[in-house]
């Protein structure tokens, strides 16, 4: 688990990365009114965001998953530790 949520908050770096530089292409192109250099920078600007959502969804499973292992960790352990009173006070 801690490998993946390494992975994906690296990928999601990336990705925000890739949206500013998007932005910071769009703001050039259309200030200096080059559609073509703006329709790229677009392109760009749509990919990253998909990837910072997509990346973000996937990080969500990964935590969800990461709570229901706690979750059924602290059932066994209290399962355990409640087993073990009762086998002390029966001694």
């Amino acid at each position: 688990m801690t490998k993946e949520e390494k992975e994906l908050s690296e990928e999601l770096k990336m990705s925000e990365k890739l949206y500013k530089e998007a932005n910071e292409r769009l703001s050039k192109a259309i200030k200096n009114k080059n559609f073509e250099d703006a329709s790229v920078a677009q392109a760009l600007y749509e990919a990253a965001q998909k990837r910072i959502k997509d990346t973000n969804e996937r990080l969500q499973k990964c935590l969800k998953k990461r709570e229901e292992i706690s979750s059924k960790r602290r059932k066994v352990m209290d399962e355990y530790s409640q087993k073990f009173s009762t086998q002390t006070s029966k001694k």
